[in-house]
């Protein structure tokens, strides 16, 4: 009997040490405000969350994994979970601008991405579709940009309020998705009442010759509290997200084989 339970109590606590929840909050170090919706990957694992509009994060992990936490703004950390208390700090980037170039031009446009041919693609959280575009004569720079969408009213989960998405600027490298331009975070929350995904742009931004790519994130849902709903697989959002077949498109698991991108093919 004794041996019984011994082995019952060696059992539950190697499944206690296998997975553990641990919530803790991102800090700025210099204004000492929470950072939202950064990005928490599981070293190694397919597996990772996002921080909540409050900074609060959620993720369970085993004892000897290692966590990378990063940001558009911030510099990136790895850190061992079980080091981890309530607090994670992250420091500010040192931003530079390169091919996309801050401006002040008051020529600024609105880019809608619609095309006489489209393709409605279904986004779950976590995810991010990413378009080239190139240089056009009419448009030098961009203030706006807007993606069609169809409403959440189809959504069956209660509990969703909204949908979380970040807009995220890359360089083109000869057709492929080089490094991030960002020096702004640029997040838009979707109601059930949208028609469109819009980010507004705090300066406008020329266009390089060789064009930029444009990726939107999708982040997650939350709900009343502005808590990010977990694990929440089973809804969507359908992007009518333009695209031809001569267009450079390309989607992305944020936490998935390192979030690499693959080409989507037509």
């Amino acid at each position: 009997m004794k041996k019984t339970s011994l082995l019952l109590l060696l059992l539950f606590s190697q499944i206690y040490c296998f997975t553990q929840e641990k919530k803790f909050i991102i800090i700025d170090e210099n204004n000492k405000q929470s950072i939202a919706y950064c990005s928490v990957s599981i070293i190694g694992k397919d597996k990772g969350e996002y921080s909540d509009s409050k900074g609060i994060v959620r993720i369970n992990c085993s004892e000897n994994d290692s966590l990378l936490i990063s940001h558009i703004l911030y510099s990136e950390i790895k850190i061992q979970f079980k080091t981890v208390k309530d607090t994670v700090w992250l420091s500010q980037k040192n931003q530079f601008l390169d091919e996309v170039i801050i401006s002040s031009l008051k020529d600024s446009n609105d880019w809608s991405k619609e095309r006489k041919e489209k393709h409605q693609w279904y986004m779950q959280p976590k995810t991010e579709f990413c378009v080239l575009f190139k240089k056009q004569k009419d448009i030098k720079t961009i203030s706006k940009i807007r993606f069609p969408i169809e409403n959440l009213i189809e959504l069956k989960n209660n509990e969703i309020k909204e949908a979380i998405f970040r807009l995220n600027l890359y360089a083109n490298s000869k057709g492929i998705i080089d490094k991030k331009l960002n020096t702004e975070n640029i997040i838009y929350s979707l109601t059930d009442q949208s028609k469109s995904i819009i980010f507004d742009l705090d300066h406008s931004i020329i266009v390089p010759n060789e064009g930029l790519f444009l990726g939107i994130e999708f982040i997650g849902f939350e709900d009343s509290n502005n808590a990010i709903i977990e694990e929440e697989r089973n809804n969507y959002i359908k992007l009518n997200f333009a695209s031809t077949k001569s267009s450079q498109t390309f989607y992305s698991n944020k936490f998935i084989n390192e979030g690499k991108w693959s080409f989507l093919n037509f």
